[in-house]
């Protein structure tokens, strides 16, 4: 059997507890064995010395369906190119084009793992703002989820005017109420720039609505956005926000480009509401964004906010892993699991974050940046947007000014 032999890193797995300097034996696709390893003479040697070797990375929030809309990426390049064993695309597909997104799929494939929160909107978001609510079918919707159920771990929803405002159903607690049926959790956007009919104290009210449908296990993503209807205001938490944690309802970072505040995010977590996921909400741009859809870059943020070590990689490891049910095969460090491994520097020194608005920074003494992932065993290179990405916000800053130029010129 071919070996391969992850030599001399620091096995870090919060969830095991596991914090050892040592090596991991991979045999057949699966780790062999932990700590002090004698590999055969044949063994390939992944020389690993001064990097953490962690469970691998799952991006709980991403667009990454293979092929389907131009809204998704490779999923290789949000996946094992960015540092990542598993990409959960978030509602790119819905439940009336489910079919067509499988085949696709089923196509085109993907290394690492994938899987999929499937959208409330016939044809997920195809269409921004979502269309087609009216259309909702409980019975079609079941029996395409049934037909895929090896790729969907969840239902989403966005809470966004154009719902809130459907008048044919109450759009997300139909959502709640069909994933809870299936024993599936719910993601719920929350947050939108570009309300225009209801009011900020409207949409901040049906926050806190909308809470009251969630249960244990469902995923509020987008957690510290600054737009009208998050779950924060002036620095405080929405009516309910501490009874649906209370109930384990778990907050996703899912930053992205302009969906997340440090300024609400260090005062959310000074008052105790601390991430329990670290999605970043990659989609398909003109240009790389690696300061905001890299795993490793967005929870180096959480670093810099006070977070431990343990308690960031928790993130997007074992936190991740549970939160879509993967929990027997991902997010730890096993013998006889799957080798998915993400290979990372703890780099230290001087850095600055940035969370996409103008003068919104954040400076931090320490950067996870991605070295290689293995995944099932195989070897992938980090892309070299990824690879080399200073953390510096003057090129973020310059590029979005580009963006506004262009807009403007438009």
């Amino acid at each position: 059997m071919n070996q391969i032999l992850v030599r001399g890193s620091r096995i870090f797995d919060p969830a095991s507890g596991l914090n050892e300097v040592g090596d991991i034996l991979i045999e057949g696709g699966r780790i062999a064995a932990l700590g002090t390893v004698n590999a055969g003479p044949e063994a390939t040697i992944i020389p690993a010395q001064g990097l953490l070797a962690l469970p691998g990375f799952n991006d709980i929030h991403a667009h990454a369906w293979p092929g389907l809309i131009p809204l998704c990426v490779d999923p290789e390049a949000a996946g094992v190119h960015a540092g990542a064993t598993m990409v959960c695309d978030a509602g790119s597909a819905g439940w009336a084009n489910l079919d067509e997104a499988a085949e696709l799929f089923a196509r085109r494939g993907a290394a690492g793992k994938f899987s999929a929160f499937v959208h409330l909107a016939p044809e997920g978001e195809k269409y921004l703002p979502e269309q087609g609510y009216e259309r909702w079918d409980a019975k079609a919707a079941k029996a395409a989820i049934g037909r895929h159920s090896d790729l969907v771990v969840g239902i989403k929803v966005r809470a966004v005017e154009a719902a809130l405002l459907c008048k044919d159903r109450d759009v997300v607690a139909t959502a709640a109420d069909f994933a809870h049926s299936l024993g599936l959790p719910l993601m719920v956007h929350v947050g939108d720039k570009g309300c225009v009919t209801l009011s900020v104290d409207a949409m901040y009210a049906e926050t806190t609505r909308i809470l009251g449908f969630l249960q244990r296990g469902d995923i509020l993503t987008h957690a510290y956005t600054p737009f009208a209807g998050g779950l924060f205001r002036d620095g405080n938490p929405v009516p309910g926000l501490e009874a649906a944690i209370s109930r384990g309802v778990l907050l996703d970072a899912a930053p992205g480009r302009g969906q997340f505040s440090f300024p609400i995010a260090r005062r959310a977590i000074a008052q105790g509401f601390k991430p329990q996921l670290a999605g970043t909400d990659t989609v398909a741009l003109p240009d790389p964004q690696p300061h905001f859809y890299c795993v490793a870059t967005v929870i180096s943020k959480f670093l810099a906010l006070g977070l431990s070590l343990a308690e960031v990689a928790a993130l997007a490891t074992g936190n991740a892993a549970r939160a879509v049910g993967k929990s027997d095969s991902a997010g730890a460090l096993a013998l006889g699991r799957d080798a998915d491994i993400s290979l990372v520097r703890l780099e230290r020194g001087l850095f600055i974050f940035t969370d996409g608005g103008p003068g919104n920074l954040r400076m931090g003494t320490e950067l996870l940046r991605p070295v290689a992932t293995i995944a099932g065993g195989k070897r992938y290179d980090i892309s070299e947007v990824i690879a080399g990405h200073r953390v510096d916000p003057v090129a973020a800053f310059r590029q979005m000014r580009e963006r506004k130029k262009a807009a403007t010129k438009r």
